[in-house]
């Protein structure tokens, strides 16, 4: 802070006089910017002020994030150090992979290779707006088991998609007619009082379904399901499903 390197350095200069601010004036917090360069190559660091100390801030594109309707944010998460609501829902729906695991084992006795294609059907099946009361039409019945239900959801969110060719939707639906007549999956557990088919349904929908399309981030199912992937001990790819970011839900590649 000696008067060469406030007068020669753009960040030393902005500390400056955003201290003497701090300490001279009623504005108590201040962001000062250290700016440097031109309009093509150009650094702006911010720093962050008080009567007592200095933050010194990672670099910054713009100044978008110190707009009015902004800034309040920018503070809690740079300067306090608080995670936004944003992040933690995030995590929380990343941490619902290992407790959906968990259930799978305990309720479906699945093999590994399994348990990410009774997920993948359930995802699917639930990302078809026709199939809004899935979760309400399995109902543990011997005529049409929980499994058919969400097969057939899922034979129709293919069909909306318009999966080409033909061949190649055969080809995957193959892959999951075992949770047609899987017994353990369709029959009522006594302990959940459903079929393990709704339990995981239920759990799916409300617990990162609904909570991903409230985020409007269009990668969180695919972090949750790489996530879950992970906890099964597979790579997924066994599925002939890659997940990938899309427009609005459809994170679901087929080939």
């Amino acid at each position: 802070m000696d008067q060469k390197a406030i007068k020669n350095y753009a960040e030393n200069g902005a500390l400056h006089y955003a201290q003497h601010i701090a300490s001279q004036t009623n504005f108590k917090r201040v962001f000062a910017f250290g700016c440097s360069g031109d309009e093509k190559h150009h650094k702006l660091r911010p720093i962050f002020v008080d009567e007592d100390s200095y933050t010194i801030l990672p670099e910054v594109e713009n100044f978008e994030n110190f707009r009015e309707e902004n800034i309040n944010q920018y503070y809690k998460e740079q300067v306090l150090g608080e995670i936004s609501k944003e992040i933690q829902d995030e995590e929380c729906i990343l941490n619902k992979a290992k407790e959906l695991h968990e259930h799978l084992r305990n309720y479906g006795h699945l093999r590994e290779t399994e348990n990410p294609l009774v997920v993948s059907a359930i995802l699917l099946a639930l990302d078809d707006e026709e199939n809004e009361k899935l979760v309400d039409n399995l109902t543990g019945s011997k005529t049409k088991t929980d499994g058919e239900k969400i097969f057939d959801a899922l034979k129709t969110h293919l069909k909306t998609v318009k999966v080409k060719p033909g061949t190649k939707t055969d080809v995957l639906l193959d892959q999951f007619r075992f949770i047609k007549t899987r017994t353990d999956l369709n029959q009522i557990d006594n302990n959940l009082g459903k079929t393990p088919l709704k339990y995981f349904t239920e759990f799916i929908k409300e617990n990162v379904f609904e909570s991903a399309k409230n985020l409007f981030s269009e990668d969180v199912l695919g972090q949750f399901y790489g996530e879950f992937i992970r906890y099964s001990g597979g790579d997924g790819q066994t599925l002939g499903i890659v997940l990938t970011p899309g427009i609005s839900l459809n994170y679901f590649a087929i080939y």
